[in-house]
Formats: C-alpha cells, sequence, structure tokens
C-alpha cells in the first residue's frame, strides 16, 4: 500500500513529466501560428466567395427574400460585388485589415436584419454562426494577415508609383 508521501512523489513528478511534454509540444506548435493565419484566411475568404457567387445564381430567390425582410432587392448587386471582393482580398491577403472590418460589419448586420427571429432555432442558429464569424474577422483586424499573403510582401495590386527606395545619409564628421 501506498503511503501518502508516495502518491504526491508520483503525482508530483507526473505533472512535472506532463507539463514538460506540453511545453514540448506548443514549442513545436509554435511554427504553425503562420499556416493557421493562412487557413483561416482561406476557410473564411471561400465562405464569402461562395455566398456570393451563390446569390449571383440564384438571384432573383435572393432578391425576394431581401424585400420579405424589408431590404429593397436593389442592393443585392452591390452586396454580391462586395461580398466577392472582400472575401478575395481576405483570400489572398490584401488589404486584409479593410476586408475583415468590412466583412464583420457586414456579417453583423446580415445576422441583426436576417436572422433575429429567436423563436425560430434555426435562425437563432444562423444568429449565432454569423456572430461567430464577425468576431473571427475581428482577429485578422488584430493580428493581420500574415506572413503568407500579399500585405506581407507589400505587394500592391492598385499602385500607380514605384516605391522610391531609401537611402542612407551618411553622417558628418565633426
Amino acid at each position: 500500500m501506498a503511503t501518502t508521501g508516495t502518491v504526491r512523489q508520483q503525482t508530483s513528478k507526473w505533472l512535472e513529466i506532463s507539463n514538460h511534454l506540453l511545453t514540448r509540444m506548443l514549442e513545436k506548435v509554435g511554427g504553425a501560428e503562420e499556416l493557421c493565419i493562412l487557413a483561416a484566411r482561406g476557410l473564411i475568404g471561400l465562405f464569402f466567395i461562395y455566398f456570393a457567387l451563390d446569390k449571383f445564381i440564384s438571384y432573383s430567390d435572393t432578391a425576394i427574400y431581401m424585400s420579405s425582410l424589408g431590404v429593397p432587392g436593389i442592393l443585392l448587386p452591390i452586396i454580391i460585388l462586395f461580398e466577392l471582393v472582400a472575401g478575395l482580398a481576405l483570400l489572398v491577403g490584401w488589404q486584409t485589415r479593410k476586408a475583415a472590418v468590412g466583412l464583420a460589419g457586414f456579417t453583423a448586420l446580415a445576422a441583426l436584419l436576417f436572422h433575429s427571429d429567436f423563436s425560430e432555432p434555426v435562425q437563432t442558429i444562423l444568429f449565432m454562426k454569423n456572430m461567430a464569424i464577425a468576431g473571427g474577422l475581428l482577429l485578422f483586424v488584430v493580428v493581420g494577415a500574415g506572413q503568407h499573403s500579399l500585405d506581407a510582401h507589400g505587394i500592391g495590386l492598385l499602385k500607380k508609383t514605384k516605391a522610391k527606395p531609401k537611402t542612407r545619409r551618411k553622417a558628418k564628421k565633426k
């Protein structure tokens, strides 16, 4: 039969070993942050691209649905274009923070306009899904696009002038 002191020693040893293993695992994962940012940007970007194309394909049904909830169907082309462009921007990591802010606001507004009937469980789920997506998008506002992006490589798709190379001035000798 083990004594209390032996059990404490074994528990302490087990905790020390598990803490060491957990620390080593987290160190190994440390390089995965950039891949996680890339995967998150890709998944959320594709989400908006998919639904922009879906709205385009089922244009009349979408316009009727929007109108039934008091949103003018005339806004549909703007919505499709916005989701498509901002989704692509997020996907490739171009102007990521601006795209993320716009999409977060758009998604929260869509949740409020189209999914706020909490008496229907499906609408509650869709509302919460939209709010979770908006929250995820706000993370891109904080962390940016990551290394695997056009933003990180300083690639501007619409730049009109080339950046001037920086020159160093020689220090004057006294």
